[in-house]
């Protein structure tokens, strides 16, 4: 075998074993990198805040994934017979606002700033709400997003720099509006309304006066403590950028995260997002927003490495005796 034909085959060799270890690094000790890469891929992007504003009507008409109202109905009995709290949230009466205040009171109890590790989605109901809490932002928000598809409110995660929420959307009022369930937070403007997410994030970004308004209880370590000298609150850039996971169909990918369960948990939802099963995201890009060019320069690394990749890999089999020996016969 040529000198140049082995060269070429060790660097193909070194190459695959790169990619392979470092995406095996990634999954157990930089999830991180796996996210932004993830977003690299699955995110679109909005030049107006506005646009996320609209109404769900309008928002399916998008794209937006939801669940099938049977599987609703099927996670409803399933879920009021297996968590505690869930007869209590469905009994819960009053305006749209009400009921969310009422609910995140019932569930939430801080958690922490580490994601846990769940036995899937009644597990993860029934420990974010045990003794003084568990889990991180992502796992409240998926907690809040299963109570309010039982209880017949629309809903949807979303993201600024650091931390996830959810907003719902009010009937009442005909907007959304933000909540934060891991800490237990809302907040109104200078008159008195609630704001959505892109509300906050203006008044982050310009003068206009807002205050939080706590909505938990004695677990919750913003009681009694001003939200905006706390991490994720405590800086203007830390909603500098808006993101709206697109799609609510919380059921589907509880199954989906079942049948990957054996991968880490960036792993599982690139997977998902793969085959479809786990959404993707809209974020803004505007001229305060951050994350866009962190998303395309991701983009472009990772496609650039995966063109080399496969030109390595491509050449190597070109020109490996085996080959060579079939096509001369």
């Amino acid at each position: 075998m040529k000198k140049s034909t082995l060269a070429l085959l060790f660097v193909a060799l070194a190459v695959d074993l790169a990619t392979a270890g470092w995406l095996v690094y990634a999954s157990l000790y930089d999830p991180t990198w796996l996210i932004v890469t993830r977003g690299a891929f699955f995110t679109s992007f909005v030049d107006d805040a506005a646009e996320l504003q609209r109404a769900p009507t309008d928002r399916h008409q998008a794209g937006f994934m939801t669940d099938a109202e049977s599987d609703i109905a099927d996670w409803r009995l399933h879920l009021a017979s297996n968590v505690p709290y869930v007869m209590d949230v469905l009994s819960l009466k009053g305006t749209t606002i009400e009921r969310v205040r009422e609910m995140v009171a019932l569930f939430s109890r801080n958690g922490g700033l580490v994601c846990g590790q769940y036995d899937g989605l009644v597990d993860k109901l029934v420990r974010v709400n045990a003794d003084d809490g568990y889990g991180c932002c992502s796992d409240h928000s998926e907690v809040m997003l299963a109570l309010t598809a039982i209880s017949g409110i629309e809903a949807r995660e979303t993201h600024h720099t650091e931390h996830t929420f959810v907003e719902f959307f009010s009937p009442e009022t005909n907007a959304w509006v933000w909540v934060d369930p891991q800490y237990a937070l809302m907040a109104r403007d200078g008159h008195g309304q609630y704001l959505s997410l892109v509300e906050l994030r203006e008044r982050y970004l310009t003068p206009e006066p807002f205050a939080f308004e706590f909505i938990g209880t004695e677990y919750h370590e913003l009681l009694d403590r001003d939200p905006r000298r706390q991490r994720f609150y405590n800086e203007p850039n830390d909603f500098a950028d808006l993101t709206v996971t697109w799609g609510n169909n919380v059921f589907a990918q509880a199954e989906s995260n079942r049948l990957l369960g054996s991968l880490p948990k960036p792993a599982r939802q690139l997977v998902g997002m793969l085959l479809g099963r786990i959404p993707g995201y809209v974020t803004v890009d505007d001229n305060a927003s951050l994350l866009p060019s962190i998303l395309r320069e991701r983009r472009k690394f990772v496609t650039t490495w995966l063109v080399v990749l496969a030109f390595v890999n491509l050449a190597a089999v070109a020109v490996t005796p085996f080959r060579s020996k079939r096509a001369r016969t």
